[in-house]
């Protein structure tokens, strides 16, 4: 009897078998490794290296050692450096062509890290401006006469400014004060009235006549008494015109004064580029620790979000399941995250990380709180962030106190070197992110700061000098711009401590040289707001003579005829008793 089975036939299956898992385990975590650099280097644009990738099959995930992304803005930088990450993974889901992460955990990761070798870049970034060149700040010109002449001053300009305004203020207030009454109209209404009042009007009629003519004196009056109002009004008005132009002629000469000292002093734009070459490097470094969520996180997200797009065009329509339809093409529930910073090591907390949070109807969350430690006594920061029809939207805000800094080269010139030697950080700030346009601003607060400064050059001796006598520093923060090329500015009153520095090293002859040009600049402005003045003064004689005139019209309007109504009404009582043949009650 015959077997149904070909033994020989079903060993050859069996050894097949083996043998493709044999190539499975052996070949799997090198297919994973190598679709992993691809996919990642598709997102990046830049170089990325992977050291292993190791899988499991319960739970299934698998674990990348050593990952190393280049910064494609700046080859010889890793924009992150992980030394482990693990991820347990949903299979069901990969069948669907979508990942979706139960549980990410990454180990050692660290920012902006120097590569061992300059890394390759596959789609080069858009550069912002920056400054190419930087040139320490030098001394005093050495032609100080060529310098004032090509200053701009504002002494003339107030000058001008003040006399033009004066002269149009002086045309229409001496013609108000020519519309006042002179003094032998007033004395004319005074005889007029006087008269009136000593007349002997014996009838009714008589008195109806002296009282009309009263009336007309006092129209009179009442026209010089608004004469009068008007013009110390177009005097107030011309004051008030005038008093901001004085004020801004006499500071002028000072202004300039400071103006031509700190040129005088050196370059002052060049002091400014200094002060943003000795820190802007580090504090961009710590910002973008910050910003990691938006400055990192997030672009990625964005590349693959746009990727998915442009793979489903070119594949054209395809039919995906109820279930699949409502799941992110990538979704990482939760994950928790280790930053190395300052050689410790910083906690983080994230859920639900993707580019499509309109199916999950949640952001993305972020935060990293740590207590005290030998390098800070404390640092709080939480955000989340999600992107929609509009572009991404979010918030984010910090608090760090107590950050302890290492000694670090800041600059390194033939002509000057520095270096921070010891410093005390603390920074808080808030960012809005709306339409990927940021809106944010902070503050870095240096309470304690401790610097070296080295130089030859016996100009650069002041700036040194004044480098190693700063023992803190505030430095501002504004950030704004689209998210994925954030506009980042900082502010300090570095510059003007450089400049006053400086200044103050100015040589005899060239403080001669500016106090004489300074004197000549408070003699014109000393002309015109003295000629001013005087202008002024007689304004205020016209005011007191305007005050006596305005007396004398208000007195005269309170006259009244009494006197010859009372003697009247006396004449017509007495007739009436006669005539009645009574006497008074």
């Amino acid at each position: 009897m015959n077997s149904i089975f070909r033994w020989q036939g079903l060993v050859g299956f069996g050894v097949f078998i083996a043998t493709l898992a044999v190539l499975v385990a052996l070949f799997l975590d090198t297919g994973l490794r190598l679709a992993l650099v691809w996919a990642l280097e598709d997102v990046q644009g830049a170089e990325v290296n992977v050291e292993r990738v190791e899988h499991q099959w319960q739970p299934f995930g698998v674990s990348v050692y050593s990952l190393a992304m280049t910064d494609p803005a700046n080859p010889d930088t890793n924009q992150l450096e992980a030394q482990r990450i693990s991820a347990t993974l949903n299979p069901w889901s990969l069948l669907m062509q979508k990942l979706e992460v139960d549980q990410l955990t990454i180990d050692g990761l660290a920012l902006s890290t120097p590569r061992q070798s300059t890394g390759a870049v596959y789609r080069p970034v858009e550069q912002q401006d920056t400054v190419s060149t930087f040139a320490l700040p030098e001394g005093a010109p050495k032609d100080i006469d060529s310098l004032l002449a090509a200053l701009p001053l504002q002494t003339p300009q107030a000058a001008d400014a003040l006399k033009q305004a004066y002269q149009q203020q002086q045309t229409q207030v001496k013609a108000a004060y020519e519309n006042l009454p002179d003094k032998s109209r007033i004395d004319d209404y005074k005889q007029k009235i006087d008269a009136l009042k000593q007349a002997d009007t014996k009838s009714p009629e008589a008195i109806l006549a002296a009282k009309q003519q009263l009336d007309d004196i006092k129209k009179a009056l009442k026209k010089d008494q608004q004469a009068i109002n008007d013009f110390k009004q177009t005097v107030a008005q011309a004051r008030e015109a005038i008093s901001p132009k004085l004020a801004a002629l006499k500071a002028a000469p000072g202004k300039d004064y400071a103006q031509a000292k700190a040129l005088a002093g050196g370059d002052a734009g060049a002091i400014t580029d200094l002060t943003r070459h000795l820190f802007g490097d580090k504090a961009a470094q710590t910002v973008s620790y910050l910003l990691a969520a938006t400055d990192t996180l997030a672009p990625m997200l964005n590349s693959s979000e746009q990727q998915q797009e442009a793979a489903s065009r070119a594949e054209g329509r395809w039919i995906t399941f109820d279930d699949a339809s409502k799941i992110p093409d990538v979704w990482i529930k939760d994950a928790s995250v280790s930053v190395i910073l300052l050689d410790q090591t910083l906690s983080t907390v994230w859920q639900d990380i993707t580019y499509q949070h309109d199916l999950i109807g949640k952001p993305t969350r972020f935060s990293a709180t740590a207590s005290t430690s030998p390098r800070w006594q404390g640092i709080d920061l939480k955000g989340d962030f999600a992107f929609s029809e509009t572009g991404l939207n979010g918030q984010q805000q910090w608090d760090i106190k107590g950050l302890l800094l290492p000694a670090a080269e800041l600059l390194n010139s033939p002509r000057l070197t520095t270096a921070l030697k010891d410093g005390l950080l603390n920074a808080s700030g808030k960012l809005s992110i709306s339409g990927n346009q940021l809106d944010g601003n902070g503050r870095f607060n240096l309470p304690r700061l401790s610097m070296r400064a080295d130089t030859d050059n016996q100009k650069l001796r002041v700036i040194a000098d004044a480098l190693q006598q700063l023992t803190s520093l505030n430095v501002g923060l504004n950030l704004s711009g689209d998210y994925r090329t954030p506009d980042v500015a900082f502010s300090s009153d570095l510059g003007r401590q450089l400049a006053s520095a400086m200044v103050s090293s100015l040589s005899p002859e060239v403080e001669q040289k500016l106090n004489q040009w300074q004197s000549g600049l408070l003699n014109d402005a000393n002309a015109q707001s003295g000629a001013t003045e005087s202008g002024l003064g007689q304004w205020q004689q016209w005011l007191s003579n305007g005050d006596q005139m305005q007396q004398q019209v208000d007195k005269l309007l309170e006259t009244q005829l009494d006197g010859a109504l009372d003697k009247q009404k006396d004449k017509l009582k007495d007739k009436l008793k006669n005539l009645l043949g009574k006497d008074d009650p």
